[in-house]
């Protein structure tokens, strides 16, 4: 991000301001949604990947910095819908069995699909274009991931625990 930040508006002031942004925006949002009941966690990450395909798309159509900028915001603010939900769901199940494994599986999860989404980039001509049309994609894939988990959880019948003899 910053070398695309720096390539657009051709200053180190733009891309100095955008962590503040992302910090400021991410400290003050993950307060709000760090409170949120465990039976909603299923609709912010529902909402939250919604919207960051939005403004990802927006992002192809609008053009200009002060767009930029906002977009930023938006999806600090968004991403926090989906992050605090899943990393909760993983560290719950964590718990019940072992904290370390569902660390290491969340990790190791992000970067193979970074190193994917990245090699796919070098590959292409029109990065920039290309990295907002794949961003939009693959928030909109975990949309649909999480509605069929959801959907299958919903549907399968409840486990009967043995009882003690």
């Amino acid at each position: 991000w910053p070398i695309f930040i720096f390539l657009l508006f051709a200053n180190i002031k733009s891309v100095a301001s955008l962590p503040i942004i992302i910090s400021v925006t991410a400290m003050v949002f993950t307060y709000f949604i760090g409170g949120v009941a465990k039976a909603g966690r299923q609709r912010l990450i529902l909402i939250g990947s919604l919207a960051i395909t939005g403004v990802w798309l927006a992002r192809l159509a609008i053009e200009g910095p002060m767009f930029f900028y906002i977009s930023v915001f938006l999806v600090g603010l968004f991403s926090i819908m989906i992050t605090i939900p899943v990393d909760s769901n993983i560290f719950e199940k964590g718990e019940k069995r072992d904290a370390l494994s569902a660390s290491v599986y969340r990790n190791a999860s992000s970067i193979i699909g970074r190193f994917i989404l990245y090699s796919v980039l070098l590959l292409l001509v029109n990065v920039f274009q290309v990295s907002f049309s794949a961003a939009a994609l693959g928030v909109f894939l975990l949309l649909l991931l999480n509605v069929s988990i959801f959907k299958t959880k919903e549907l399968s019948p409840p486990k009967k625990m043995a009882s003690p003899s």
